[in-house]
């Protein structure tokens, strides 16, 4: 996705300076290496904060960040140090408001795309609530993650969902199975993304499709309109051959979204008894994260999970020595569930390149605790 016009120019424009900038200064400290740059979303799987660019540097000197701040006062971007050797730099909302928010949503959009697929979506209610917003946030989606959008959106809703390879596959590039008294029904679904107007022809192909699969119902989806004749086959198809046929736009999608985040990821409906809901062999399991400036340690007990995410309880503690200040503790482990609110709740990510770290949106590292009390510090 780009950024608009100029918009887009001035930041690539801006962008490319202050890396010019600061690396000036890092040469005039004497390193003429040893310093790395990285955009936000390579940096991290953590949702955006605010932050567009990060330097990482080999040897920290104090100096360095005294030359830093003079070479970019009354420019557009301020910085921070994350941690030890990492500086983080930010566009200047008040000196930059127009670029600053377009910045923002270009690099939201890219995070919320990158948790699209359905196993993700079902634990990261961020992704239902970002296309709730309309339909026109779909538009930078292709025609993959279109795909996984409304996949996501349905499963969201209960059904039973099997997106297929995207390649293929057929004619149906979903499986649904809707579970109803009197029994399952099955439908085939087609999504087809872009602004071209859907026509007959790919109506009339899922159809076929659908019927030669075995399906009861089928379901045309696209961001796009559908022309006159394929609307009046689909009514002619479904009067004819009692198959219903369903012809849906961006505008349902939407309306699907909607649904998926007021039902799938609220506890109140969900965990109900001690055993808690899930599948996988992390669920009854306690991750911990722990800071590293005041060494404060979160535990979460994973509720719910997917091949790449995690929904975890945030847990209270008890301190087994010290005092409240500084000691050691462990997780207490909850007894029900019925009054667990969405604010105890959070969401962690798979780490690709190490299956063992989750990462939650505010960029903090979660792994495996090993049932041993922990120390916790809090003393300035």
């Amino acid at each position: 996705m780009h950024l608009p016009g100029s918009l887009h120019d001035r930041w690539v424009f801006e962008r490319r300076r202050l890396r010019a900038t600061v690396n000036i200064v890092l040469r005039d400290c004497g390193l003429p290496d040893g310093w790395t740059w990285w955009d936000w979303s390579d940096w991290t799987i953590a949702r955006p904060r605010g932050y567009v660019q990060v330097l990482t540097v080999e040897q920290y000197d104090e100096s360095i960040a005294d030359r830093i701040f003079d070479a970019l006062d009354g420019g557009v971007f301020g910085w921070a140090w994350q941690t030890f050797g990492v500086m983080v730099f930010y566009i200047d909302r008040e000196m930059e408001p127009d670029l600053h928010a377009w910045v923002d949503h270009d690099l939201q959009a890219m995070w919320i795309r990158g948790l699209v697929a359905p196993d993700l979506a079902a634990v990261h209610r961020e992704v239902f609530d970002w296309f709730a917003q309309g339909s026109h946030r779909m538009d930078a989606l292709n025609w993959r993650e279109f795909e996984e959008l409304v996949a996501a959106s349905l499963a969201g809703q209960g059904m039973t969902v099997t997106l297929g390879p995207g390649r293929a596959d057929r004619g149906i590039d979903i499986r649904l199975v809707r579970h109803e008294v009197f029994g399952d029904v099955l439908t085939a679904v087609q999504v087809k993304s872009g602004r071209t107007p859907v026509e007959l022809l790919y109506v009339q192909a899922l159809a076929a499709a659908s019927i030669h699969d075995g399906n009861d119902e089928s379901l045309f989806v696209t961001s796009s309109r559908y022309l006159p004749g394929a609307r009046d086959f689909a009514r002619s198809w479904e009067a004819g051959m009692k198959h219903r046929y369903t012809l849906a736009t961006s505008d349902d999608v939407v309306a699907w979204v909607k649904a998926a985040r007021d039902r799938s990821w609220y506890p109140d409906r969900r965990l109900r008894d001690p055993s808690p809901c899930g599948s996988g062999d992390l669920v009854g399991h306690v991750l911990v994260s722990t800071s590293v400036s005041l060494i404060i340690n979160t535990f979460g007990l994973v509720v719910r999970q997917t091949p790449r995410a995690v929904l975890m309880l945030v847990l209270s503690t008890d301190i087994v020595a010290g005092d409240r200040q500084r000691g050691r503790e462990v997780p207490r482990m909850p007894t029900e569930f019925s009054a667990v609110t969405s604010d105890e709740l959070l969401a962690a990510r798979r780490d690709s390149e190490t299956p063992t770290h989750w990462w939650d949106i505010d960029g903090h590292l979660f792994t495996t605790w090993n049932g041993t009390s922990l120390h916790f510090d809090t003393m300035d």
